[in-house]
């Protein structure tokens, strides 16, 4: 696969967390994950290429790469896990394994007939969530209430389409949308 290929794939392997299979959208949801945080952006990018490069060394069924089939739950694992954890080069360390390894959960139901949709990111986030935890590894993320604002209809709906990944943007979930 050249590189040209490659990047269709990892960007249709985004818009796939979206059920979209388009270039230009999964282009859109990488500009607006990192408008709400580069650093969950980063997570994405790393997760959606090393979830695809896996599928195409493993020669993972080829048409489903190119449509971003085995991307989009390494896209999620890599936003997840920089969310409940603090950045630490163990943590990046785990990120690509676990990003990986969704690829071999996803592959795992496809060759049974099951519809896998989220499925894989959310078994091997888990896992990993309890080994990192159990292992003491990386520091967890501490979450604060904040001070939310008056709410009004428009802002929610925004944060709403936002949080499908982890994000709570508004500009993010109007990109999203």
């Amino acid at each position: 696969m050249n590189i040209s290929n490659l990047l269709k794939s990892t960007f249709r392997g985004v818009s796939q967390v979206m059920l979209q299979n388009n270039v230009l959208s999964g282009l859109i949801i990488l500009i607006a994950i990192f408008c709400s945080s580069w650093l969950m952006g980063v997570g994405a990018v790393i997760g959606v290429l090393v979830s695809t490069i896996t599928a195409i060394l493993f020669k993972f069924k080829d048409e489903d790469i190119k449509i971003g089939l085995y991307g989009f739950n390494g896209t999620l694992v890599g936003i997840a896990l920089l969310f409940y954890f603090k950045p630490t080069i163990p943590l990046f360390i785990l990120l690509i394994i676990a990003s990986g390894v969704s690829t071999f959960v996803m592959d795992f139901m496809y060759k049974r007939k099951l519809s896998p949709f989220t499925f894989p990111f959310i078994l091997t986030t888990w896992v990993f969530i309890l080994l990192i935890n159990a292992l003491n590894i990386v520091a967890p993320v501490i979450f604060t209430a904040g001070n939310p604002a008056q709410p009004d209809i428009i802002s929610g709906i925004c944060l709403d389409f936002g949080q499908v990944m982890f994000q709570a943007n508004i500009i993010t979930g109007v990109l999203f949308f």
